[in-house]
């Protein structure tokens, strides 16, 4: 009896721990990539949120950003394929394409 007891306690503390590190990972925003742009120009979101970049061009593409405090660089993006970049600290930051210098956006990220 008291293993049973044991292993539900167990569960249930890691099932409230994953409820959460999931509250607390904030929400995922989508921008395409489609015609050699960003689908946004600007996009305003909270500390800890995400954005997913898919990349739905013929072309691969690459985000980067520069700015004091995050610098993210995706790689080579291929068609189809989502980036997903978390946004851990506020400020505003650009994001570019590195290999299509006339995409680019603006985050501001609020506390």
């Amino acid at each position: 009896m008291r293993r049973t007891f044991t292993i539900a306690v167990f569960s249930a503390t890691v099932l409230a721990s994953a409820s959460a590190v999931w509250a607390l990972s904030g929400a995922t925003h989508s921008v395409d990539q489609q015609k050699l742009q960003f689908s946004r120009s600007e996009l305003t979101i909270k500390k800890g949120d995400s954005i997913e970049f898919t990349n739905s061009d013929r072309t691969a593409h690459n985000i980067l950003i520069q700015s004091a405090g995050m610098f993210t660089d995706s790689g080579l993006q291929q068609p189809g394929q989502p980036t997903t970049v978390p946004f851990t600290k506020d400020g505003v930051f650009k994001v570019n394409c590195a290999i299509h210098p006339k995409m680019k956006m603006t985050v501001t990220v609020e506390k």
